[in-house]
């Protein structure tokens, strides 16, 4: 017999919807986003013991997490949930309503399954670092989008418009101009933690890993080695390969499931790519795989993959790479 009682929470921007499968119907309500009501949540959770609650919320951008911290901080065991795994579980239910409070109770359901891990918040410096990783590469992005509009304007020739011109060179300067600020910042936090500097120079001791990769690798996986095996790892990160396959009549190629972080994903092909241009055991053993018949992509996720396990090694062991034993 379950000796927890399964609270589900669904998060708004302004307020979110609680529910509580007390007899005969649950409980339910609903408060404002905001510390009055968290304080608020916090009183009525008092009516229960001590130890006996699981509390799960849906992990909705970043308006959840205030409200993690503030229950984690209560000394409650919190479990932040992938919206998909709440919408597919809705699913298999057959559930045809979409509401707030609906929702909420469908979370307490799904955790009632023993679908519940544990969340833990991350490092300050880590948060920092993870803040400061992501809006770099917004600002990566917009800079070259600029940079492909001013493509486009200048390809008309004689007929392009000089000030335009003028003023999206200004903003690709604007953006480089922050993108150096944010690398800066990230060098500046990465040099104020000992822990973190040592991780990072360990990380750089592989063949195409740089500042930002390390730190991708470190902020998007904070609890890195926490992972028995390396291939959680790479199913974490989305690089696994997701089949499809029913009998005779339905099969499809493994693709990369393109779960978790997109960010880590981008860096780890950059490192991919830098490597495929150096000699490495990254570079070879990807080589091989194209003589093998495999398809460029194929090798090319290989590869990422083959980065991310040994990142895993070298900090789960704390040692340095060598290239002989990738």
């Amino acid at each position: 017999m379950k000796q927890y009682i399964p609270i589900g929470i669904d998060v708004s921007k302004d307020s979110f919807d609680v529910f509580i499968p007390e007899k005969p119907k649950g409980i339910h309500f609903k408060l404002s986003n905001d510390k009055k009501g968290f304080t608020e949540l916090l009183k009525r959770l008092r009516h229960f013991e001590a130890g006996s609650l699981r509390v799960a919320v849906e992990a909705t951008g970043t308006y959840h997490k205030a409200l993690s911290h503030a229950l984690y901080e209560a000394g409650l065991d919190v479990s932040e949930l992938n919206p998909r795994w709440v919408k597919d579980f809705a699913k298999s239910r057959g559930s045809r309503v979409k509401t707030d409070r609906v929702d909420a109770k469908l979370i307490s359901q799904f955790i009632d399954q023993d679908h519940f891990d544990k969340w833990t918040p991350m490092p300050q410096d880590i948060n920092e670092l993870r803040s400061l990783s992501r809006r770099r590469k917004q600002v990566v992005d917009r800079r070259t989008a600029a940079k492909n509009q001013l493509h486009a304007h200048l390809a008309q020739g004689d007929a392009a418009d000089a000030f335009t011109a003028g003023s999206i060179e200004r903003e690709i300067a604007l953006f480089d101009k922050e993108a150096d600020r944010l690398e800066r910042q990230i060098k500046q936090v990465v040099k104020g933690c000992k822990s973190i500097q040592s991780h990072v120079a360990r990380l750089r001791t592989i063949p195409s890993v740089g500042l930002i990769t390390s730190v991708a690798i470190l902020s998007e996986i904070p609890f890195i080695s926490n992972f028995d095996r390396a291939r959680q790892l790479v199913a974490f990160a989305g690089l696994s390969p997701s089949v499809k396959q029913s009998g005779t009549s339905v099969y499809s190629r493994g693709r990369m499931s393109k779960e978790g972080s997109s960010l880590l994903r981008r860096c780890l092909y950059m490192a991919a790519m830098t490597a495929h241009r150096g000699d490495n055991r990254i570079k070879q053993k990807a080589a091989a795989m194209k003589e093998r018949g495999k398809p460029s992509k194929v090798a090319m996720g290989a590869a990422m993959s083959r980065i991310l396990r040994i990142a895993h090694g070298l900090l789960s062991r704390e040692t340095d790479y060598i290239d002989k034993y990738a």
